[in-house]
């Protein structure tokens, strides 16, 4: 996988989630069972692929760093104490 495809991967996972909760808040309760069933199948494999495809955030922009962070503390999807824990810092440097 690419950089380019890693990066738009990411943000089409965000648009998803999105378009996803914007369904859920405009019809309340119908869609609350899909919404949970689609957060813990799809959208959890698809963020589980993204994340181990760069564990250590080297290819990822700075908007998609952020981007799976925020989708990670919202739905839990790693465990905090890991997340980002191969965080290289070579670049930091």
């Amino acid at each position: 996988m690419t950089k380019q495809e890693l990066n738009r991967d990411v943000k089409r996972l965000l648009k998803k989630v999105i378009l996803l909760r914007s369904t859920v808040e405009a019809s309340n309760s119908p869609f609350l069972d899909a919404f949970y069933e689609q957060i813990n199948g799809d959208v959890k494999k698809e963020f589980l692929r993204l994340y181990y495809a760069d564990k250590d955030f080297q290819a990822m922009t700075k908007i998609n760093v952020l981007t799976m962070l925020h989708l990670n503390l919202s739905y839990r999807y790693v465990a905090l104490h890991q997340f980002g824990i191969d965080i290289g810092t070579d670049s930091l440097k």
